[in-house]
């Protein structure tokens, strides 16, 4: 499997890597100048070299060149493959597998911060983060759940199983706007705490009179100066009038999007199968990855979203062919 062969067929590159060749290419600029900057000063292995490479673009005995490195991690993250199957894949061994994706997730991490593609992590800074949008109108916020294999010690399952899921996993709060772009990624928690809880530990600071669409899951949670906008609950052996009804179908097609936004999230395999690896920091790290990507295909001009035209990135995509 290599970049040169697979950027031929379009859709068949879209289904592995969940990018358009243009914008594969786009991403490659950043991704190519963040490698060369790890490889002048760290070895294969993550060691600080006693002496700089002054030819870091000088190909690597695994995955050569800089295209296979990003096209090896984003089919990684894609189709969350054995690492046996990607091993054959790309020509490798298995630990060379685990080697490769432990060294070029942070390189991917710094290409996607440099295209600010990179939500906002901190509920403290979500309202200055909002700023570099212009003004917001509506934010819509849920809890994204990423499923994890049944861990073996009792403490560790009471403590990661959701009763929402009926399955052991782990819980990130997502905070998008109209056009699907997430624009805040909490830490991540275990999957028996509740949604409100997450939401009042994070205490995102919002812009005023911004109006916040949250299903049930968050009720009672009401941050200042905003409106909150929740569907009604129907009451226990009662039924609900024609009016509130019509709000909740109303709450619930504006909701969509989030719904949208996470699916869009999801797109990667690896977090909407059991992920295999082990470690809470990679699980979040991984997380916040699949979030960029997200959002670097929101703002790309080859997409349907309706972004902000100031927002797109500005690459040669934008007149390709078809589109």
């Amino acid at each position: 499997m290599n970049y040169d062969t697979l950027k031929i067929n379009r859709e068949q590159f879209l289904s592995l890597t969940s990018l358009y060749p243009e914008e594969f290419e786009k991403l490659l600029s950043p991704f190519s100048s963040a490698w060369y900057k790890f490889y002048t000063y760290y070895t294969l292995e993550g060691k600080r070299r006693l002496k700089s490479n002054w030819h870091p673009e000088k190909d690597t005995p695994t995955l050569p060149g800089v295209e296979d490195k990003l096209l090896f991690l984003l089919t990684y993250f894609k189709l969350h493959p054995l690492q046996q199957f990607q091993a054959v894949s790309f020509g490798l061994s298995q630990p060379k597998v685990s080697l490769w994706v432990k060294i070029l997730i942070p390189v991917l991490e710094s290409a996607l911060k440099k295209l600010k593609c990179l939500p906002c992590r901190e509920g403290s800074a979500l309202a200055d983060f909002l700023k570099a949008y212009g003004k917001c109108e509506a934010i819509h916020q849920d809890v994204v759940e990423q499923t994890t294999p049944r861990p073996v010690d009792d403490e560790a399952q009471a403590a990661q199983y959701s009763g929402k899921k009926k399955q052991h996993t782990y819980k990130n709060k997502v905070d998008c706007l109209d056009n699907q772009y997430v624009v805040f990624l909490s830490p991540t928690f275990l999957g028996a705490v509740h949604d409100k809880k997450i939401a009042d530990e994070q205490d995102c600071q919002y812009p005023d009179d911004i109006r916040l669409f949250q299903d049930l899951g968050f009720q009672g949670y009401e941050p200042d100066n905003v409106f909150i906008v929740m569907p009604f609950k129907k009451p226990r052996k009662g039924t609900l009038c024609k009016m509130q009804k019509w709000f909740n179908q109303y709450v619930a097609q504006r909701r969509i999007v989030v719904e949208h936004a996470i699916m869009g999230i999801k797109r990667c395999h690896i977090i909407q199968r059991p992920c295999r690896l082990a470690g809470y920091w990679i699980r979040d790290r991984i997380m916040n990855l699949c979030t960029a990507l997200h959002n670097f295909r929101v703002r790309s001009p080859l997409r349907a979203y309706q972004s902000n035209r100031k927002l797109q990135l500005s690459c040669a995509c934008a007149s390709a062919p078809g589109y």
